[in-house]
């Protein structure tokens, strides 16, 4: 009987084992569903209401403009030739889906900004699912996956950022995809679907996956070459057999058929020399390649001394929990001496035991260094590209949290499910949308209402500061416009309600007038 009765226990802790982390999964997104902010409109928080209102003009110029595929924030018309503020160096694919999802509700702006927020949610519960199947698989532990998973993805900048309106949470699930098929690839064999699924989805989110697959070659590649083996032959040859090999290889070529036909098709747009294209410029600067000064006043970030500094401490605020409820700054100082030790642990680590897991783990805590340091003059800028260090928080937790017993993680994994609702309503009642760009917003949709598509309209004020929550803020408020002087428009969009035209809206700031006839409409103008 007492044979009997152990079976039965052991059997419905076995039932409970295979529902119950799933249920908990399941409970984490509704989380994130149920706790965002229903309000249409954007969120008044630094530089996540900016980057948000670029992501939308982004998405939306691809449906109102006339060039297929080409991503522009905004488009002006000077001496009769259409200049674009063109932006084409990350791929097009997230903005392509954020555009066809908000683009039907283009007649109201605050409905967009809540769909597309949606949208990001859906992203970041992929990602949260992607990271949990990684560590299911590594770990071979669904409440140890959880728990990790739980905490690394409710830290700062994440729960910040997680409903960001451009193509970094996008990223953020091709980042976690790419470290699924690295995780996949090292526990067994792969098929040619696999490889293709792993090279090319995650690129067509962002380039930041790059860093799991570059640091992937680059541990296979030392294993390999300071191996016993003395023929560099058959080195060279190994490694060239090595799954990391081709989705590394393959991923660049898409990258590079991605990043080509987008500048190639801006090119065709914009004229002028290739060198001179806004997306490259742009680019080189921000990867290095040419002098930030001019581009910024924050040049000063990107001396190496202070951006390693700030770098250590963006990986120690990943590893802090639960952020509303565990505001803890741990220091420059205290950063730093974590994530040395860190690093270092996970090399003595490795070279100790070279399992399939301390490789994977490595790659993990090390990864995101590939996409910080080159690309510092963009990282330092943009303080939530320190998402990318989730990895390095997944393996520190995943290792710190291996050695509790099976039931404890049981109950913590509850816990932390149940925590996670709180600091997401939390997180969410703090950065909800703002009355007063609610107010903007909906005086800028009578506007929309009024203003015929490809209409020519002369901005009266500072276009950049005009609207004061976002110096992108025109762009998307008047998508399918041209801006131009005063001479050249047909209408006028004015904070002065006595400005000279025919009044027709009834705002209380923001107001647009019908100007007598100037021209046609912008349709047809040339490229400069």
């Amino acid at each position: 009987m007492e044979k009997l009765s152990d079976t039965r226990q052991h059997s419905s802790t076995t039932r409970s084992n295979v529902w119950l982390p799933f249920t908990l999964l399941m409970l984490v997104g509704a989380t994130i569903f149920v706790t965002e902010n229903r309000s249409g409109g954007f969120i008044a928080h630094g530089i996540y209401n900016d980057v948000s209102v670029d992501g939308m003009a982004l998405a939306n110029n691809l449906f109102e403009g006339h060039h297929p595929l080409f991503m522009f924030r905004g488009r002006q018309l000077e001496a009769g030739k259409a200049v674009y503020d063109a932006y084409n160096r990350f791929p097009v694919f997230p903005f392509l889906i954020i555009g066809a999802l908000t683009h039907p509700f283009e007649n109201n702006l605050a409905l967009q900004v809540y769909t597309a927020r949606l949208l990001m949610d859906v992203f970041f519960f992929l990602s949260i699912i992607l990271a949990f199947m990684v560590l299911d698989k590594l770990t071979k532990n669904r409440y140890l996956a959880l728990s990790v998973t739980i905490i690394a993805f409710s830290s700062y900048y994440v729960v910040n950022y997680h409903n960001m309106v451009f193509n970094d949470i996008p990223a953020l699930m091709g980042f976690l995809l790419a470290l699924y098929g690295v995780v996949k690839a090292e526990s067994g064999p792969i098929t040619k679907p696999d490889i293709l699924l792993y090279a090319l989805v995650p690129i067509s989110m962002g380039w930041q996956p790059y860093a799991v697959l570059g640091m992937w070659l680059i541990v296979d590649a030392s294993e390999i070459l300071t191996g016993r083996e003395t023929s560099i032959a058959k080195k060279i040859k190994d490694l060239l057999h090595r799954p990391s090999f081709a989705i590394t290889c393959l991923a660049v070529a898409w990258g590079v058929v991605i990043l080509g036909l987008q500048l190639l098709n801006e090119w065709r747009i914009v004229g002028g020399t290739f060198a001179n294209l806004p997306s490259v410029g742009s680019a080189m600067w921000r990867t290095g390649l040419s002098s930030a000064a001019g581009h910024t006043n924050y040049v000063s970030a990107f001396a190496w001394h202070s951006y390693f500094l700030s770098q250590a401490y963006a990986m120690t605020m990943m590893l802090i929990p639960f952020w509303p409820i565990f505001q803890s700054d741990p220091g420059v100082n205290g950063s730093v001496a974590i994530v040395v030790f860190v690093f270092a642990y996970m090399l003595v680590r490795y070279r100790k035991d070279r399992r399939p897991a301390n490789k994977v783990f490595l790659i993990m805590i090390y990864c995101a260094l590939l996409w910080t340091i080159p690309l510092r003059s963009f990282v330092g800028l943009h303080a939530f590209q320190s998402i990318f260090y989730i990895a390095f928080a997944l393996a520190v937790y995943s290792m710190l949290l291996s050695r509790i017993k099976e039931g404890t993680l049981r109950f913590l994994a509850i816990d932390l499910a149940l925590t996670f609702f709180i600091s997401m309503s939390m997180t969410n009642n703090l950065v909800s949308p703002s009355r007063s760009i609610d107010r903007v917003t909906g005086e800028f949709q009578n506007i929309k209402n009024d203003l015929p598509p490809d209409s020519k309209v002369y901005l009266d004020g500072n276009q950049t500061w005009m609207v004061g929550f976002s110096h992108r803020a025109i762009d998307y408020y008047l998508v399918g416009s041209w801006f131009t002087t005063r001479d050249e428009a047909q209408y006028a969009v004015s904070l002065n309600p006595d400005f000279p035209g025919n009044k027709l809206t009834t705002n209380a700031h923001y107001n647009l007038f019908k100007l007598s006839p100037a021209g046609a409409a912008g349709k047809g103008y040339r490229s400069r």
